[in-house]
């Protein structure tokens, strides 16, 4: 008998191949979500069973060598190292805090209650407060934890005390002397002292105590090396170099775990599913299977080729070995040959056993059938009409009765009878043999992709293919079993006819009927352990039968199907590559928003049978297929939504709900559409009302008379401007022959007449050259200079690329400014003044005007301030309606001209482009 309790392949084994950080790994454990978490001297990493979620001193740790974790009852993960801070990890973002000093943190222990996380150093405690680590005022050897009003504390390294609110002892705690004894909290009243000897648990609630000491235990042999003590899942792990000890509620030894020496284990824990998880300092992590210990595995190392029931017996071959039988799962050697079976059948009352070149041929004994070697039996061994047939590489051969030998055809594989036909194939086509011609003949139906295998029960053939899944030929119809299905099929075992179970690539499938049509439950691991290696399945009873390249494992049907634990989370929600947070998403509406949500599931067997679905409500009801986990939503328009994302695996589901708000533009609103729906309903009423009243030439007369009002008010500005100019002009006459200055009046009243004359001359164009505005102002700074006695100075500076003999501007646009600098900035000036107007060429068809005098200022000019208003209110006027005209784009603007002296003076500047 050859029987083992060790494993039929390797354990799966994550490394930085597959993403993890580091093959060195500290310590492990899992949060309340699920999530398996590894501390490795390159950082931590997060893994929901598919794939890590990997955090550094890139995504924010302090540093990457972590050497302990915690998880708090709030879910945040704690981890700690010899550092400047220590933090946690909440939702996947990184916090950290520091000591006010910024001194290095030294974790030598760490106590956790609840929410609660403080640090033993060397000397003292720290507890965090207002995001600081400070110093608490608890005693170092002695520890008080929430919702306990007791409190323990170390007098040596061999005795312990308790003792309650009132410093009364209640408990004296004596410990054999063993060196490097330690103690730690477990929980909010469960303490630990261990070393390699021995532990002791104290219960603070009830002052128990528990003493084990390793050497009286039939597990462990005196020592448990590197031991090290956990609390996951509310329950209390202790581990140690291929040992894992779990107890139970009671604080009692209720399971111990031998971890296999050849994965050199230094940490290990069970999961809630009660997979072992295995930490290595070289390999990364191995995870051991569910009912760790308890699966039946014979053969053990060996390849299995073949399995086969006939009369009540398992007939087993073993490659390089023989053919065994199984009896109540005990193996024995039926007989030993090292070459390779293909097939085991029974005809009439012998058992054939066929092999390349030879069949051996069971009755009352055994018997070697040999055969010319240009012929072979490859793969199948049947009787039909009385005659035996078999195939090979590519022949079908024809024995009769006695055995002896006629070759039918090389053409086709595989033979299989139904309905007393017999049948074969040819690549996808399905042939049938025809007893008169005595030659295979193309049946009406055939496959879409090439046959690979079969297996054939009750008059019901089920035909595996490469690439098309599988086949149902039943009364002489073929049907595809499931439409979508297009897997690579390696083996068929049929259990009934609506139970097959399948080998694909690697994959262990079941394919079962569920109502009216076949589903299939994928299997990439049984119990934990990988199918990646998977040779043959057989069913007997309640029992997977399942060959590996290394074992036969035996494995309870109900177990395979046993529901692991999982959950649905989002991993990541992206916003036109910015990641959001998810809990409720609101975004301001954008038409070349995408939204990106990735999400999956947190699971540690079989993820194959897991989908991806979702559904955004209102806007679609149906769910929808995703293979990858990802949601891509384009330009949501402004509403409310309820993202629902469905994780499925067989039976169950998850869901996850997610608001997303897309908020409106303004003129999104709700209010604004009631205004614009309101003026687009009146408004068409008006045109409606419009239309009936009048016909189209009378809205291009009212445009035309429009147009002549706008003309009629820019005249109406220049005839403003002009009396205003002549009262100026006047002024400065009088005042020469009210000081008997008669020669300078007449030379005043000449240059006046001139300018007068040139003024109604041009008054009547709406716009002038630039050369005829410059003589304009030119004539009135000289009759201006006469009145200020030569205390005015001017000058005028043309861009040389300005042809002023072209370049028009409305007309008189820069006199009243002019006028401006010289009676309110030039004439309040006790000293000389100077106005400068210059002209620069900024594009095509605009120009910049620069009117700048060194005059007083505005400041001191307040005293004209009704004045310049007016002056003011007139331009604004006028540039308002030049803008207006369509024309001309004009914009006006002043400013001090010298603010570091007395007189500030000002800048007058005018940007003019022409458009029509």
């Amino acid at each position: 008998m050859i029987w083992s309790f060790s494993f039929s392949q390797e354990y799966i084994n994550y490394t930085n191949k597959d993403g993890l950080l580091s093959n060195y790994v500290y310590k492990m454990t899992q949060d309340h979500d699920g999530f398996i978490w590894f501390i490795t001297v390159k950082g931590i990493s997060k893994f929901d069973g598919d794939s890590f979620k990997n955090f550094t001193v890139n995504e924010g740790l302090v540093t990457n060598d972590v050497w302990d974790i915690r998880i708090t009852e709030d879910n945040k993960v704690w981890y700690f190292s010899k550092s400047d801070a220590i933090g946690y990890i909440e939702n996947d973002r990184v916090y950290n805090f520091s000591k006010k000093n910024k001194k290095e943190i030294y974790p030598f222990n760490i106590y956790k209650s609840r929410n609660k996380i403080s640090i033993q150093e060397d000397g003292y405690n720290l507890i965090l407060k207002d995001s600081f680590w400070i110093k608490n005022t608890q005693p170092i050897n002695q520890v008080h934890l929430l919702n306990q009003d007791k409190y323990i504390k170390r007098l040596n390294v061999f005795e312990y005390k308790v003792y309650n609110k009132n410093n009364e002892e209640l408990l004296t705690i004596n410990n054999s002397p063993h060196l490097l004894q330690r103690m730690y909290q477990l929980n909010d009243s469960i303490f630990l002292i261990k070393s390699d000897y021995f532990y002791k648990l104290i219960n603070l609630n009830t002052l128990e105590v528990k003493h084990v000491e390793y050497s009286k235990t039939k597990q462990i042999n005196g020592k448990l090396k590197t031991s090290r003590q956990h609390t996951i899942n509310n329950q209390i792990q202790i581990s140690g170099d291929d040992h894992l000890i779990c107890l139970d509620n009671d604080l009692n030894w209720e399971e111990h775990y031998n971890i296999p020496k050849q994965l050199n284990s230094h940490f290990s824990f069970k999961d809630k599913d009660d997979f072992i998880w295995v930490a290595t300092r070289e390999n990364g992590v191995f995870k051991l299977p569910k009912n760790y210990g308890s699966i039946l595995v014979l053969f053990s190392g060996k390849e299995i080729l073949k399995i086969k029931e006939i009369d009540g017996i398992l007939y087993v071959s073993v490659k390089n070995d023989g053919v065994y039988t199984l009896k109540n799962n005990e193996a024995e050697l039926f007989f030993k040959e090292k070459e390779y079976l293909h097939d085991i059948n029974k005809i009439g009352d012998s058992i054939f056993f066929v092999y390349d070149d030879f069949i051996k041929l069971s009755s009352k004994g055994l018997k070697r059938i040999s055969e010319p070697d240009e012929f072979g039996f490859e793969k199948s061994f049947i009787k039909y009409h009385g005659d035996f047939f078999s195939y090979g590489y590519m022949r079908t051969l024809s024995h009769k009765k006695d055995l002896s030998l006629e070759t039918i055809s090389i053409e086709y594989t595989g033979l299989f009878t139904n309905n007393d036909t017999l049948f074969s194939f040819n690549q996808k086509q399905l042939l049938y043999f025809h007893e008169k011609t005595k030659k295979f003949i193309n049946y009406p139906q055939k496959l879409n992709k090439r046959q690979t295998t079969f297996d054939t029960k009750e008059n019901i053939t089920f035909i595996g293919t490469e690439g098309n899944g599988v086949y149902k030929f039943e009364n002489g119809k073929l049907s595809k079993l499931i439409t979508e299905d297009n897997s690579i099929i390696d083996q068929i075992f049929i259990e009934n006819s609506n139970s097959l179970w399948v080998i694909s690539e690697g994959l262990l499938n079941h394919y079962v009927k569920n109502k009216d049509r076949f589903i299939i439950d994928k299997y990439d691991q049984i119990n934990g352990l990988s199918t990646n290696k998977i040779t043959s399945v057989f069913v007997k009873k309640s029992n997977l039968y399942i060959g590996f390249k290394n074992g036969l494992s035996i494995v309870k049907i109900e177990d395979l199907k046993e529901q692991i634990s999982f959950s649905a989370y989002v991993k990541v929600v992206k916003l036109n590559d910015s990641i959001l947070e998810f809990n409720k998403i609101n975004i301001p509406y954008k038409s070349t928003n995408t939204l990106t949500i990735n999400f999956g599931a947190v699971n540690f067997s079989n993820r194959k049978n897991l989908k991806y679905q979702y559904q955004l409500l209102p806007q679609q009801e149906k769910w929808i297929t995703t293979s990858s986990g990802e949601v891509n939503l384009f330009n949501l328009l402004p509403n409310n939504y309820n993202l629902n994302l469905k994780v499925i695996n067989n039976k169950d589901e998850k869901i996850i709900q997610i608001p997303i708000k897309i908020i409106p533009k303004w003129w999104q609103k709700f209010y604004f559409k009631v205004i614009t729906s309101l003026v687009f309903v009146l408004l068409l009423s008006y045109i409606i009302y419009r239309i009936n009243r009048k016909k189209q030439h009378k809205k291009n007369k009212i445009l035309i008379q429009e147009k002549q009002i706008a003309q009629i008010q820019l005249k109406a500005l220049r005839s403003q401007m002009n009396p205003h100019f002549v009262f100026n002009s006047l002024a400065a006459i009088q005042y020469y022959i009210g000081n008997n200055d008669f020669e300078t009046s007449e030379i005043y009243l000449v240059k006046f007449s001139k300018l007068i004359r040139k003024f109604f001359e041009l008054s009547k164009e709406k716009e002038i050259t630039i050369e005829e505005e410059i003589n304009l102002l030119e004539n009135y700074l000289e009759i201006e200079k006469l009145r200020f006695k030569d205390r005015l100075t001017y000058k005028f500076i043309v861009d040389e690329n300005l042809n002023i003999k072209k370049v028009k501007i409305p007309t008189m646009i820069l006199q009243p400014i002019v006028e401006n600098a010289v009676n309110h900035g030039i004439f309040n000036k006790l000293e000389n003044g100077t106005i400068s107007i210059n002209f620069h060429t900024i594009a095509e068809n605009e120009i910049k005007i620069e009117i700048i005098d060194d005059g007083v200022g505005f400041i001191n000019t307040k005293k004209k301030k009704k004045e310049n208003l007016k002056s003011s209110n007139v331009l604004n006027n006028r540039l308002y309606f030049l803008n207006q005209s369509g024309r001309w784009n004009i914009i006006y603007s002043t400013r001090e001209a010298f603010l570091d002296k007395k007189d500030k003076g000002n800048v007058s500047t005018f940007n003019i482009k022409r458009i029509k």
